[in-house]
This record gives C-alpha cells, sequence and structure tokens, in this order.
C-alpha cells in the first residue's frame, strides 16, 4: 500500500507518517519551500532513522522575498509546474492524506482528487481551516476549503471542539480522530531546573501569543486568550505567591505580551524563549511544573498531549460538552477559561502532591487515547477501506 502525506503543519502529519511507515506502508511526505520551521522533518531532531518505506518529496517553488511581480509571478508559475510534474507520482499513491487543505493548492491536483475524482483523499482538518475558514469564510478561500472539506472520501478532525462544526456543514463522513503521540518520546524525565529555585511553581506557555490584540477579524475563532495567564500569573504574585513563567516569544501578540508583563511589573518573573528543537521543548516541558496552552478556543493541539505525555498537569480551557462527544471522558487536566479561573487553577497547582496525582492521570489518558501506535493502526484501517480493490 501508498500512501501520500501533505501539509505538515506544526509537524502532524509526519507524527502520523513514521508510524504508518513502520507498519510496513511505503509512505511519502511531500513538503512545500514555505513548510519551514516546525514543519520540516528536521526540527524533530531525532537520532533515530525514519522507517523504511518512508520519503520525503519536494515541491513548489520559493516565493521571492524581494523583486516586482514578474518574480512572484514566476514563482507561481514554477510552482503550478512543480506540482503538475509530481501529479503522476500521486496518482500512484492509494490514498492521499492531506492536512489544512494543502491537496487543493495545485488546480491540477485540485481537478485529479477533488472534481474528477481520480483516487480517494482523506482530508484532516487541523485548527482555523474549518473552524474559520471553512465554516466562515467567505470569497474564495471559503469556498475552495468548503470544497476540499466536501469532496473528501474521510473528514479526520484532529480537534475535540470540531464535530458541531463539521454537523454544519454537513459533512457527514467527518469523525473525530486524535492526534499520533510518540509516548515513548515524551515520557516524564529529570531535568535540571532553571530560571527558579523548588519553591516556586514554573509555568512554562509554549503556545502563540495570541489574544487578537494585533490581529483582529470578526471571524477570527481560534485565538488562545493567553494574556489571562499573563495577568493571572501577575494576581498569583501579587498575593504572595512565589513563581516563574517561560514563554515562546512567538505569535502575533509576542510585542504586546512584553508590553503586558512590563505593565503589570512581573518581568524579573517572565522569561521569554526563542523557538526550540524538539529535543529542547521535551526537556522544558519535563523541567516545567504546570505546561498552560489556550484559553478561548476549548481545545487542544499537539504540544498539550506532548506535556501530558511527560506527566505534566495542564492548565487549558477544555469545552467539557465537546471533549464528552469526541473522548467519552474529560481528559484530566487544570481546565480554566476567565482569569479569575486561572488564578484559582494556579493556586490549585501550588501542591505537589495534586501537580504529581494530575500529572500521572495524564500520562495514562494520553496513552489510552492518543499513543502513535494505536493512531498508526486506525489509520491503515481507513486506508484499507478506502484504497483500490
Amino acid at each position: 500500500m501508498r500512501v501520500a502525506f501533505i501539509g505538515n503543519i506544526a509537524g502532524g502529519a509526519y507524527m502520523m507518517a513514521r508510524p504508518v511507515a513502520a507498519r510496513g506502508v511505503a509512505v511519502s511526505l511531500l513538503l512545500a519551500p514555505w513548510e519551514g520551521a516546525l514543519a520540516n522533518p528536521r526540527w524533530e531532531d531525532r537520532a533515530e532513522a525514519d522507517p523504511r518505506g518512508f520519503s520525503v518529496v519536494r515541491y513548489g517553488i520559493p516565493a521571492p522575498v524581494r523583486g516586482g511581480i514578474f518574480r512572484r509571478l514566476r514563482a507561481r508559475l514554477g510552482t503550478a509546474l512543480s506540482c503538475l510534474t509530481i501529479l503522476p507520482s500521486l496518482l500512484r499513491s492509494d490514498v492521499v492524506q492531506s492536512f489544512t487543505g494543502t491537496l487543493f493548492v495545485s488546480w491540477a491536483w485540485l481537478l485529479a482528487f477533488g472534481i474528477f475524482r481520480l483516487r480517494p483523499y482523506i482530508a484532516c482538518a487541523t485548527g482555523s481551516d474549518l473552524r474559520e475558514v471553512a465554516a466562515n469564510g467567505t470569497g474564495y478561500s471559503g469556498w475552495i476549503f468548503r470544497l476540499f472539506f466536501r469532496r473528501a472520501a474521510v473528514v479526520l478532525l484532529l480537534n475535540l471542539d470540531m464535530p458541531p462544526i463539521a454537523d454544519r456543514l454537513r459533512l457527514t463522513q467527518a469523525r473525530f480522530f486524535p492526534f499520533a503521540v510518540d509516548t515513548r518520546y515524551f515520557r516524564p524525565q529529570d531535568v535540571a531546573r532553571r530560571y527558579c529555585g523548588l519553591d516556586a511553581l514554573l509555568i512554562f506557555m509554549p503556545s502563540h501569543l495570541d489574544w487578537g490584540k494585533s490581529d483582529y477579524a470578526p471571524q477570527r475563532s481560534s485565538t488562545k486568550g493567553n494574556d489571562r495567564l499573563i495577568r493571572a500569573f501577575a494576581r498569583l504574585l501579587a498575593e504572595g505567591g512565589i513563581g516563574h513563567l517561560v514563554l515562546l516569544d512567538r505569535g502575533p501578540d509576542r510585542a504586546a505580551a512584553r508590553q503586558l508583563v512590563e505593565a503589570l511589573g512581573v518581568a524579573a518573573h517572565v522569561t521569554f524563549r526563542s523557538e526550540m528543537t524538539k529535543s529542547e521543548l521535551l526537556a522544558q516541558l519535563n523541567m516545567a511544573d504546570v505546561v498552560a496552552d489556550q484559553f478561548d478556543i476549548g481545545a487542544f493541539g499537539t504540544i498539550v498531549l506532548e506535556a501530558m505525555a511527560c506527566g505534566k498537569p495542564v492548565l487549558v480551557h477544555v469545552d467539557a460538552a465537546c471533549a464528552i462527544r469526541s473522548y467519552g471522558e474529560l481528559p484530566p487536566v487544570l481546565s480554566a477559561k476567565t482569569e479569575d479561573e486561572i488564578l484559582q487553577a494556579l493556586r490549585r497547582a501550588g501542591d505537589a502532591g495534586y501537580r504529581r496525582s494530575l500529572g500521572t492521570q495524564a500520562r495514562e489518558w494520553v496513552i489510552r487515547h492518543h499513543d502513535a501506535d494505536e493512531v498508526a493502526t486506525r489509520l491503515i484501517d481507513i486506508y484499507r477501506g478506502l484504497a483500490p480493490k
């Protein structure tokens, strides 16, 4: 069996492709030059080699940083030609698994898979592609994403809040499906502590700094609301708590976050870190007492699951009704949405015994629902149902 993965947003495709390839499926991961940073498999920083049968296929022409309309037009034409050139290879796959609408980046691919359906494809919804663009988008972008999901043989909803959105869009072939987490790589480890002493609560928030201050738009529904954590942390210190907050210096509101930290007078207790490799991220997760994510959406992505796999208590807003629908149970996390609720959760997290208990439950829950080997088994069952007989 041959499967092509395309659209490696935040490495999600790569993390599914590896365990699938390890089970003997011939897997190709298509990567474009604009898929850098977290989407580049080298970011994973892994010592072990990729499984046999796994290959990376490059396509597309990088857009020029500078230059006039003719240089940009040449890059677009080059990308279109590149997509057309590798179309025969895509059509030799039994199934194509596309993330975030990437399969429709090319009109040739759209016609082959979306219109003529020469091969079945799986559409993976990863976040704002479904929440914002397909559900609320107008014009060409809204149309193309709705077409992407509606023409798919199967739609996999990778966030727990997505099933009601799929219902509204009448995606009858949609189902919730878990992210893949390598629970052997993401596991509890002893890591030397930095930033503060053992008497302080060390909080790590790796999510993008985004609360809609810098790029507000009425249709946006995937902001993080993580300014509320910064404010709640400042209140914790003001009432006598001891703590340190580590943030990743990324996201549309990164400058606003620095301004907020200064305005609240907590700069001495906050560290902004640059982007990390996967191994650095693993160490930072294990070092933290609490890992925080987002407080608007009601769902979470891979970073929360990786923290839970490391046995860490996670502070995040979870939509309880959607969680029950998707998992059949609530995830063992510190669920909070408002600034007051976040502050209350931070107070609870001050109890080391409570943190250990919640962290143990978190790892067990991730193994039960998201372990990469089990996810790969489920994916291969889907492929077998779709592959030409």
